[in-house]
């Protein structure tokens, strides 16, 4: 019996594809260094998709602006979870399924960071922010607005250093007071200094010794500084 050939998959269905491949390897990719994340891909409607493929309409696609990257508190709306979340803006145009993908879509479970958030030391109203190198944060005025009600946030940012220093020189009124701390892997002397430089307040290697990160929040809400945060 001769078998019938298979039909050429059609360009609409390689860009999925790809799309789908794509989102795969880059959670797996991210997956190997954090627990607990997703990596989507939403489209200009608001739905999105996962490396299943389209799944359905986006909780969080309602915090979405044009600004070419952002990140924001959100929930899940089946699990009431607390996540945050950074978008990145696409720069060039992708189009499946017809309708163009706008974003994509980093989120990242809230409970990693349960343990910055359950100290006496963090229950006032200050403005601290761990700012981690493994992610991205643009420090605009509603982002920073949302964000201020917690005592910290531990944010992941890509190129942190670039981002401080474009932020300490930025116009925002909260730009000069904004406690940074940084976290990095290593302790090697120009890392740290670079970090200085960039206008962080204080430096600590990961992984982190809480008793070392409260210390270092405790002193830089007190204002007694960042002594001791280098050892």
């Amino acid at each position: 019996m001769l078998m019938k050939p298979k039909e050429p998959e059609s360009d609409c269905n390689q860009v999925k594809r790809r799309l789908c491949e794509f989102l795969k390897k880059r959670e797996e990719e991210l997956s190997s260094t954090h627990e607990n994340l997703q990596f989507i891909a939403v489209n200009q409607e608001g739905y999105y998709y996962s490396d299943e493929g389209l799944q359905g309409v986006w909780y969080g696609s309602k915090d979405l602006q044009d600004a070419d990257i952002k990140s924001f508190l959100t929930s899940d709306w089946i699990t009431n979870e607390n996540q945050m979340v950074f978008a990145r803006k696409l720069q060039s145009q992708l189009v499946v399924d017809g309708s163009i993908i706008t974003h994509f879509i980093l989120i990242r479970s809230m409970e990693e960071m349960a343990p910055y958030f359950r100290s006496s030391a963090f229950s006032n109203q200050s403005t601290t922010y761990v700012v981690d190198s493994n992610g991205t944060k643009m420090f605009e005025d509603t982002a920073v607005e949302e964000l201020r009600i917690l005592a910290v946030i531990l944010l992941l940012i890509l190129a942190s250093v670039l981002f401080v220093t474009k932020f300490r020189n930025s116009s925002h009124p909260l730009a000069k007071k904004i406690p940074i701390l940084a976290m990095t892997a290593n302790a090697f002397s120009e890392d740290v200094q670079n970090a200085f430089n960039a206008g962080m307040n204080a430096h600590i290697v990961k992984p982190v010794d809480m008793k070392v990160l409260i210390k270092t929040v405790w002193n830089l809400q007190t204002g007694a500084g960042a002594a001791g945060t280098l050892n």
